[in-house]
């Protein structure tokens, strides 16, 4: 008859060296728990980048294409020859100087407002203006109707019909030289949406005008 085993060393031997549990205590590889998915980023929680960081690679892309930074340097000569001979009274001359130097550089003429002077004074602007706050702003000025016909006419309209309607409303109160309405329009103009946010080189104009008046835009 063999001898019993003792049953102490079976208790050591279940107590002492324990295998590692996978899931729900199952001790099988193929229950061990998986590896987790990697994950991924979403495009959505991906910061935007500034404009005013895009801004210098997309002149320096477009530099390339239209023939380097000799033809911008070009173009900002014939504007300026252009304002002098504005001062000079020769209006025909400096509009031919401001269309070189919007032939030489395309993203002048966004900004070239001296242009719009000259053919003013040729009585050469013709056309209206594509944005119907804009032609309301311009038969404001023209006429000196109510403005806050303007304000309330867009007042349910895009940001930046929001913007222009209480912007320009503003100045036209201040040409008349009510400084109380004035400031309660062009400070509404900072604080709406596209005001504060957009970047529009005209939401800064508006920040400027209350910084120069002394007006608080919290």
């Amino acid at each position: 008859m063999a001898p019993a085993f003792p049953t102490t060393l079976l208790h050591q031997a279940s107590t002492s060296f324990r295998f590692p549990a996978g899931a729900a205590g199952c001790i099988r590889p193929h229950c061990l728990a998986p590896l987790a998915a990697p994950t991924t980023l979403s495009l959505a929680a991906t910061p935007a980048v500034p404009r005013r960081l895009l801004l210098p690679v997309a002149a320096g892309i477009w530099d390339l294409i239209s023939g380097g930074a000799g033809a911008a340097a070009a173009a900002s000569l014939a504007v300026r020859r252009g304002m002098q001979l504005f001062r000079q009274g020769d209006v025909a001359g400096s509009l031919a100087e401001f269309d070189k130097a919007i032939e030489m550089d395309p993203r002048q003429k966004q900004y070239l407002w001296q242009r719009g002077l000259s053919l003013y004074y040729l009585d050469r602007c013709v056309g209206l203006d594509s944005r119907p706050v804009m032609r309301e702003a311009y038969a404001l000025l023209r006429s000196g109707a109510d403005p806050e016909k303007l304000v309330a006419k867009f007042s349910s309209g895009t940001d930046g019909e929001v913007f222009y309607s209480s912007l320009y409303a503003g100045l036209y109160y201040e040409s008349q030289k009510d400084a109380d309405m004035a400031k309660s329009h062009i400070v509404a103009a900072c604080k709406s949406p596209y005001g504060s946010r957009s970047g529009d080189y005209m939401a800064s104009l508006a920040l400027v005008h209350c910084q120069c008046r002394n007006w608080k835009v919290v």
